[in-house]
């Protein structure tokens, strides 16, 4: 489908919050070897990119493992997600900075103060609201020579009733002032 819409990149996951530490690391990467590897196969006769997403369930070091045995660098990427970094333990701006080079595409969020680890995940704020280093890890980012696209995601919006649609627009409107070369979508 992503090919025949037009779209080179595609995003996918291997696994979520849910699986991760039902199995060391090393034993689900391997398990994961084979049907990673098939689906990076499908993606190249069709041209597109598979853009892994550090989704809760594999640090930054286990990625970095998987795509070094699937051996398919010009088809697989990442998609990272700056908050699930911290939900699995991996260091922020240590887990941009190792996957940065692989980075296809970002799914941008900031996060409330309070334990990252939680069930559901951080409540998340609106770009630049929470305690995230966000401009730090796009100078991280660059530095590493990224140029794809950065989306607005928010996940656990925490027990209060909040305006999403609020927070998205002044996640967009920060985006806006901190990509200034880049076009942000409406």
């Amino acid at each position: 489908a992503a090919a025949r819409l037009g779209h080179d990149v595609l995003r996918i996951t291997a696994g979520s919050p849910a699986s991760r530490g039902d199995e060391p690391a090393e034993v689900l990467v391997e398990r994961l070897v084979g049907p990673v590897r098939r689906a990076a196969d499908r993606a190249a006769d069709r041209g597109v990119h598979l853009a892994l997403e550090n989704h809760g369930d594999l640090r930054a070091q286990d990625i970095l493992s998987l795509f070094d045995a699937v051996d398919r660098p010009h088809v697989m990427g990442v998609c990272l997600d700056n908050v699930n970094l911290i939900r699995v333990g991996d260091d922020m701006a240590e887990g941009t900075r190792a996957l940065a080079p692989l980075t296809l595409l970002v799914q941008l969020k900031d996060l409330e103060p309070g334990n990252p680890t939680v069930s559901g995940g951080p409540v998340s704020a609106a770009l630049g609201e929470g305690i995230a280093d966000l401009d730090g890890l796009l100078g991280i980012l660059a530095a590493a020579g990224f140029d794809g696209p950065v989306c607005v995601e928010l996940a656990s919006l925490g027990p209060v009733d909040v305006d999403e649609l609020a927070m998205i627009d002044r996640s967009v409107g920060w985006l806006r002032a901190h990509l200034p070369v880049m076009e942000v979508p409406r």
